[in-house]
């Protein structure tokens, strides 16, 4: 029953539109992600909001995002890549409609799922903002609500202005009767497992459109301030605080110590061997191409322990068309702007198609962990981000496997040499290789945490002995088709 008066509005517009602008800009400038989720009932206005927020706010540092017609593009990958990919990055807006919550409320309203796997879906998307706003994206989240008698009389008025048109209403008697009840009492529970600390629900009553127009810029300009609050430096201690106290013991063993580094292939063994696992390779990349089945491979190791040659022998192998070899450097400046796992959702396959990964993701808990690039907060959360991401791969279907390329440091020591003396290999070594040899035991532990935490049923890490280069090239190609058939019809 609330109501605003178009005078009171119009006086209230000015100031609340200045300090909506105030607020976006000095988030811009601290360069905060904002996701602002417009969500709500049919009719309640929400591409008004949208219309409003356009208007009051910088639209240059503003993007707007609708999910409602799913492309070829979209469905051949996860589902949550349609989103990632309209990610906004560090001091831009992003404005979704609906965002990710749509799909799993209308599959319950018309029991295409459960309430147990409707939670499941929720339960996933608290994690992603949660993942979110501890890497600093604010989340707003806006349900506008209606009555029945206030939705039935809006939805007949649109009835009449949109016949023919592309978006049809639904027929308002029919939704009034059977629809309208169950679709509150899916949102209600939809609100009440995703409302959290970190991406709070803010219902607003649309009745009248002033009052909503209204809340929903106080809403969000209190939101924009809370979030700009939290990013402003703390007040220094007045005490140093005592510095923990770090046992100094020898590290213990690890698990790249039970890798028996002493196996190896005769010449006359590894061409015959690697020839029959290409040939297998082949066949299996064209079938999962036919059965629109992705793959995706991570090749991690120590410097000079023969990613590059793993992957060329496993690329030979397959049609040039079907598959993509990405070498992960350091992040550009637009990757820098968002979330750390951003540029590898952009870069996932389409159904029927393979990447390799050159280093990967897992750079978060290797390199940025040891060179103090990432906070232990962050290198620690990052596991279970990390399981969460591969698991949404292979919930779709994706074959996904992960390699650690292990050798010896007398091994590698030999290869820094071979490299510095060999014209054509000299491009390869680096004043950083010789500097991350001296941090050995330290990516020891790395590695170790590392595959202890994200070692998977469905995405699995294999440690590969990489002495002998033989063994290990063969041994990856093998591998890579056992997780192509782990993923196929062997009847088609």
């Amino acid at each position: 029953g609330r109501r605003v008066d178009k005078a009171t509005f119009k006086e209230a517009e000015a100031e609340l539109r200045t300090q909506l602008l105030a607020a976006q800009h000095a988030l811009h400038h601290a360069e905060v992600p904002v996701i602002i989720i417009v969500a709500g009932l049919e009719g309640a206005g929400k591409s008004r909001v949208a219309d409003r927020l356009n208007k009051w706010l910088e639209t240059r540092n503003l993007r707007t995002s609708a999910f409602w017609d799913e492309t070829d593009e979209e469905r051949q990958r996860p589902w949550f890549w349609r989103f990632w990919r309209k990610m906004p990055a560090a001091g831009e807006v992003g404005l979704m409609f609906w965002a990710w919550y749509r799909q799993p409320l209308m599959d319950r309203v018309h029991d295409r799922i459960d309430d147990n796997e409707m939670n499941r879906q929720l339960a996933r998307m608290v994690d992603l903002e949660r993942m979110l706003a501890a890497e600093g994206t604010l989340v707003v989240k806006l349900w506008f609500h209606l009555d029945r008698a206030t939705q039935q009389k809006r939805l007949k008025k649109r009835e009449k202005q949109r016949a023919g048109e592309r978006w049809p209403i639904p027929d308002v008697e029919r939704y009034a009767e059977h629809y309208f009840d169950r679709e509150v009492a899916a949102a209600e529970n939809l609100i009440r497992r995703t409302d959290t600390p970190e991406a709070p629900w803010t219902i607003i009553e649309s009745a009248d459109k002033r009052h909503r127009d209204l809340t929903m810029g106080q809403t969000l300009l209190a939101a924009l301030q809370k979030g700009l609050e939290a990013r402003q430096p703390a007040e220094p201690a007045t005490a140093a605080l005592p510095e923990a106290a770090v046992p100094d013991t020898e590290p213990g063993l690890t698990i790249l110590d039970r890798v028996d580094l002493s196996v190896g292939l005769e010449d006359d063994e590894y061409k015959p061997r690697l020839k029959a696992a290409q040939k297998r390779l082949n066949r299996l990349t064209w079938a999962a191409w036919n059965q629109r089945r992705s793959l995706v491979a991570v090749f991690e190791g120590w410097d000079a322990g023969g990613k590059g040659g793993a992957i060329r022998r496993a690329t030979e192998a397959m049609d040039a068309r079907l598959y993509r070899v990405i070498s992960v450097a350091a992040p550009t400046d637009e990757e820098r702007a968002h979330h750390y796992l951003w540029r590898f959702w952009r870069q996932l396959p389409r159904d029927g198609y393979a990447t390799l990964y050159d280093r990967s993701w897992y750079g978060r808990v290797l390199v940025e962990r040891v060179e103090g690039l990432a906070s232990e907060a962050q290198w620690s959360r990052a596991y279970a981000e990390i399981n969460d991401f591969e698991e949404q791969l292979a919930e779709h279907g994706t074959a996904v496997v992960k390699f650690w390329l292990h050798i010896s440091p007398e091994e590698q020591l030999r290869r820094f040499r071979e490299r510095e003396i060999t014209p054509w290999k000299q491009h390869k070594i680096t004043d950083e290789d010789w500097r991350n040899r001296e941090k050995w035991a330290d990516y020891e532990r790395a590695v170790n945490d590392m595959v202890a935490h994200t070692s998977t049923a469905h995405a699995p890490w294999v440690l590969v002995p990489g002495d002998d280069k033989y063994y290990a090239r063969v041994m990856i190609v093998e591998r890579l088709c056992e997780a192509l058939e782990s993923v196929l019809d062997e009847d088609r």
